[in-house]
């Protein structure tokens, strides 16, 4: 999602280095790249990845599959792009209470040093995200990391709402879990301290974090709130 060209690049470039950096990612590594998009990480990921690296990038929307495979990988036979239907009953239309339908199973039979999952669990609720963390995790080669985005709820974030008035769309669903708006607003948000022991359940290690700018926190890189996950 990104409204011209420039938003495009500049995003590409910054992330495509974060990652790079973050993750000390090596020039043959195994790369999966969840809700890819338009591909504007693997597109810098061309000039950086090696032919004994590969990247596997998934998304629901079909239409940026194509395009990725007409002008990605079409130029490095390592690069591959795969459409994966999902049904998803809060993203798309309003919450029915029925489960989701998605299987990322044959992820398992890879095994990648870095999975890449930005603006994903933003839009997810909690059973969702931890069953794609458990697919993820069972993909991972052991020491492998997971760069990947939340909304953080914290002091920071009642203080901006206070502030400015917003998010009071915003409720608690349960303790440490907030849930709010509809459908491609839909927002998950997390206190730290629980989303650690969620993850800590999976054999998951945040090995690194920093504060997003979205609430005005200080210290922040990113515009969401940043975890480096490490298999244990």
């Amino acid at each position: 999602g990104s409204p011209n060209v420039s938003h495009y690049t500049s995003n590409s470039i910054f992330y495509t280095t974060d990652i790079i950096h973050q993750c000390m990612l090596r020039r043959d590594a195994s790369v999966l790249d969840i809700g890819c998009g338009a591909g504007r990480i693997a597109a810098p990921l061309l000039q950086y990845l090696n032919f004994d690296a590969h990247y596997l990038g998934i998304d629901v929307n079909s239409d940026m599959i194509e395009w990725c495979n007409e002008n990605i990988a079409s130029r490095n036979s390592n690069f591959d792009f795969l459409f994966y239907p999902v049904k998803n009953n809060y993203y798309y239309d309003d919450d029915n209470g029925a489960e989701n339908i998605y299987d990322f199973s044959q992820l398992s039979a890879c095994r990648f040093d870095c999975v890449i999952v930005l603006s994903v669990f933003n839009h997810l609720k909690l059973e969702d995200t931890l069953k794609y963390l458990r697919y993820v995790s069972n993909a991972l080669n052991p020491g492998g990391v997971i760069y990947t985005t939340f909304w953080i709820v914290d002091r920071e974030f009642f203080s901006f709402k206070e502030q400015t008035g917003m998010h009071r769309g915003l409720k608690s669903y349960a303790p440490g879990i907030w849930y709010g708006y509809k459908k491609q607003s839909f927002f998950a948000g997390y206190s730290y301290s629980f989303l650690e022991t969620q993850l800590k359940q999976l054999g998951l290690r945040v090995s690194a974090a920093s504060p997003g700018s979205w609430v005005n926190k200080k210290n922040s890189r990113i515009y969401q709130d940043w975890l480096l996950l490490t298999k244990t």
